[in-house]
This record gives structure tokens, C-alpha cells and sequence, in this order.
């Protein structure tokens, strides 16, 4: 990794410790920017492979925004994860269900491609996360 990027993996890696470990961290959010070859997928492998030594690959989720990039990198979209309707309508109790399930024991989210979404849709995702 290059230098930022262990600086950014060095915050990921404490948080992820205080959290396992029974503190109580405020909230991580970080954006990790690059042009392409920076070397922001190697990153992201690594921190899953941080995750998954720890033990706790399910506290984790990957996604990215396009069904196309998803069956590349063996991932999700953000609209599965979210499950955000299509007509822009509510979302019925059994899909609110769903989510509180599929969220129950995920604490860590990263977007791949996150430049792709708009501040709207990233507004509704958190809403309904």
C-alpha cells in the first residue's frame, strides 16, 4: 500500500479493533479517492482480508453501484443492499424486515466506484440503512 493509503488502513485496522473488542467508536467514515492504478482495489482487499483474518468478514459489506461491476468483483449493488424500490415508492414492512436482518450484524460498508453516485441517492441509501 502506498503511504496514504496505510495511514487510511492504520485508522480502519484501530477502529475495527476498538469495535471487536467491546468499545464503543464514533462512527468511521472515509473516502479513500484515486484515479485508476492508485491502487484502491488492492486497499480494498486488503482491509477484507483484515476483516476475514480477524473472523468477522460479516460485519463487512462490499458493494458497487453497477450490476455489471458486481459480477466482476464478486459483489453486491447498492440498490440490492438497500433494497430501494424502483418507483421511488415506499418500501413494504416484510422488505423493512429484510433489511433490519440483512444489516443486523454488519457494521462496515464499502462502496467501490463511489464517484458513480449521486449526493441524492447516497441520501436516500443512508435513510434507509
Amino acid at each position: 500500500l502506498l503511504e496514504d493509503q496505510r495511514q487510511a488502513y492504520d485508522i480502519i485496522d484501530w477502529h475495527l479493533q476498538q469495535f471487536v473488542t467491546g468499545g464503543c467508536p464514533d462512527q468511521l467514515h472515509m473516502i479513500i479517492p484515486g484515479e485508476d492504478g492508485v491502487g484502491k482495489s488492492k486497499m480494498i482487499q486488503t482491509i477484507m482480508d483484515n476483516f476475514a483474518h480477524r473472523g468477522v468478514s460479516g460485519m463487512l459489506v462490499k458493494v458497487v453501484y453497477t450490476g455489471i461491476a458486481a459480477l466482476v468483483i464478486d459483489s453486491k449493488t447498492l440498490h440490492n443492499i438497500g433494497m430501494i424500490p424502483l418507483n421511488s415508492g415506499k418500501q413494504s414492512a416484510q422488505t423493512i424486515k429484510k433489511l433490519e436482518n440483512f444489516w443486523h450484524e454488519k457494521a462496515y460498508l464499502i462502496i467501490d466506484e463511489m464517484s458513480m453516485l449521486s449526493r441524492p441517492f447516497l441520501a436516500k441509501l443512508s435513510n434507509i440503512i
